[in-house]
């Protein structure tokens, strides 16, 4: 892959071609079947964990390509719903429909939304419960397919600015959902749903440019532009988009008692951290204060996620 479309991977949210599952619009990492069955059994103990918590929907959040040269762990958030239709857990989320080159809204079980990365030996997932009222209502709305499409925009950008009404990443897309779902009225549309989150306090940080492949990638990488940015923001070195740490910080303002947990997979062996104060170590290693677990081994209730497709066949499926 080259520099350039290595950012845009950074970015991107996943892509889909014709009868494959969410990629950076090429082949992808190719799963072992030892990698495949880990994936599996991680995904498991994680609906295990959001089960006994006892909360409707959850929002979940991946690692992608490396990312530690940007300071970055996270790259693409979805929501992880009890009730899915597509099964227990499943994720909605946004994704660049590559054949089209335009956004859609896709659903696609747990494990294959872990497997959408392009290191299978070792990865990182963040998920934050949503409990009561909150959590209820946006299960609820989440599904509603005029709901889902209403915030979506009409052009796909990785690094979009949050409040461009013309393009979207998959993280402000989410963004608009969680302000569909908890406005006291019915929004009609990005306009309203942006506006209501400014109200709320939304307002995902800036990253510094210090990196030159952003350049690069906005010379080459057709996802990925200054479109819709503030040109005083580049000259200053800065750079406005939404990340999975936007959402968390905003939805941890708005419920500072929200659990936080943090699961991390490195070949055979995977961490689970719970809280706000302490990250897991980046090699993934064992720690004191995180839970150990064994991915060579069948999980608690011997489960290996039979809802969950793991085809590289898997059609993409529009919101019911």
């Amino acid at each position: 892959m080259s520099r350039g479309g290595a950012l845009a991977a950074l970015l991107l949210c996943g892509g889909a071609q014709a009868g494959s599952w969410p990629q950076l619009c090429n082949n992808g990492a190719e799963l072992s079947a030892a990698q495949h069955d880990r994936l599996l059994q991680l995904s498991d103990h994680i609906r295990a964990d959001l089960d006994r918590r006892g909360v409707q929907a959850a929002l979940v959040a991946r690692s992608g390509t490396n990312l530690r040269r940007f300071g970055l762990r996270y790259s693409h958030a979805a929501l992880a719903l009890r009730e899915h239709p597509q099964g227990r857990w499943a994720v909605r989320q946004l994704y660049l429909a590559c054949d089209e080159g335009v956004p859609r809204v896709f659903d696609q079980g747990l494990a294959a939304f872990l497997m959408g990365t392009d290191d299978p030996d070792q990865g990182f997932v963040a998920v934050l419960p949503l409990a009561g009222e909150a959590g209820a209502r946006l299960a609820q709305r989440a599904l509603v397919r005029e709901a889902a499409l209403a915030v979506l925009a009409p052009r796909y950008q990785a690094n979009a600015q949050p409040f461009d009404l013309q393009a979207q990443n998959c993280n402000q897309w989410l963004a608009e959902l969680l302000a569909q779902a908890w406005a006291p009225e019915p929004l009609a549309g990005r306009a309203e749903a942006q506006a209501w989150l400014r109200v709320q306090g939304y307002a995902p940080a800036a990253l510094p440019l210090r990196n030159p492949l952003w350049f690069l990638a906005m010379a080459f990488v057709p996802w990925v532009s200054l479109a819709g940015h503030a040109p005083e923001d580049g000259r200053a070195g800065w750079h406005r988009t939404t990340l999975p740490q936007h959402l968390e910080t905003w939805l941890h303002q708005r419920q500072p008692g929200l659990q936080r947990v943090e699961w991390c997979h490195r070949r055979g062996q995977a961490l689970k951290g719970e809280g706000w104060a302490q990250q897991l170590p980046e090699d993934c290693r064992p720690a004191p204060g995180f839970t150990a677990l064994a991915l060579d081994e069948l999980p608690p209730n011997g489960i290996l996620d039979p809802i969950t497709p793991v085809s590289p066949n898997t059609q993409a499926q529009e919101p019911p």
